[in-house]
């Protein structure tokens, strides 16, 4: 599932693509896709709207309308947010819709939704907090204080990945980067998150930072179906020191890297410098 880096990655390539753009057109092949209002009062709330802003949320791309509205996407698992002015795309299965914009090479441009597992969902609404789980969101951990931070962790007895991965706790840290940046701070993933010393718990957040801010450097990480706006790759997945590396040695310490399951989520970890 795109995290926070590949979603903030989409949302960059986006605001170069489509700002100022109208929206022309809006074939909806896939009706469950709008969750949020009904089908066609979504249509007709984006048609010949233009695009002012684009932005984030967590893991939600939040694209800003002149009617004051903001048409909120989220990718889930394996949804591309694509743009082309190099002519109409063409639909396959995984095509749930396709936008027509102005201006392009051609007169005009697209923005096509493809999605193989179909998770994906959209809204139109007056404010993000109308997603419900937009409303419940934590802070953003590109914006959160050490001293902040410290505080939530050092008040929760659960396991610190499933801690990460709470997005009422955190809003846009996934399953990779939880266990990167448990990896890079020499924690386990099941140490209880009261247990972990202040000193940690601000470095856990400083390689928050750091490595969510590398990975949007990367353009994010393409371990599966995620791609960029324009259809590239993120190669942050080469840089990736256990996520996905179970049996492989420890690039730190030659330990076996190992695999258990936190969350229901498969979670990677060097025993030995992960303790």
């Amino acid at each position: 599932m795109p995290e926070l880096p590949e979603v903030e990655t989409v949302k960059r390539g986006l605001a170069r693509s489509v700002l100022g753009k109208r929206i022309e057109e809006v074939n909806i092949f896939d009706p469950s896709l709008v969750k949020k209002p009904g089908n066609r009062t979504f249509v007709r709330g984006l048609l010949k709207k233009r695009i002012v802003q684009v932005g984030r949320r967590g893991k939600y791309l939040l694209i800003y309308l002149d009617s004051h509205r903001v048409w909120v996407v989220h990718l889930r698992m394996t949804g591309r947010m694509l743009f082309s002015d190099d002519g109409r795309p063409k639909a396959d299965k995984s095509t749930r819709a396709i936008l027509t914009l102005s201006g392009g090479k051609q007169g005009c441009s697209y923005l096509s939704f493809s999605d193989t597992r179909r998770f994906g969902e959209w809204y139109l609404v007056r404010r993000p907090e109308e997603v419900p789980l937009i409303s419940k969101m934590g802070p953003d951990p590109l914006g959160i204080g050490r001293d902040e931070f410290a505080i939530k962790v050092k008040e929760k007895k659960r396991q610190i990945k499933a801690l990460l991965l709470d997005q009422e706790f955190l809003g846009g840290i996934g399953n990779i980067y939880a266990c990167e940046v448990l990896y890079r701070t020499g924690l386990h993933p099941k140490r209880r998150a009261s247990r972990i010393s202040i000193s940690n718990i601000k470095r856990l957040r400083d390689n928050i930072q750091a490595i969510l801010k590398e990975a949007i450097r990367a353009g994010g990480s393409s371990v599966r179906n995620y791609r960029r706006s324009d259809g590239s790759k993120g190669w942050f997945a080469l840089k990736l020191a256990v996520y996905g590396r179970a049996g492989s040695p420890c690039p730190r310490c030659g330990a076996t890297i190992k695999r258990t399951e936190i969350s229901g989520r498969g979670t990677f970890y060097c025993p030995g410098c992960q303790r």
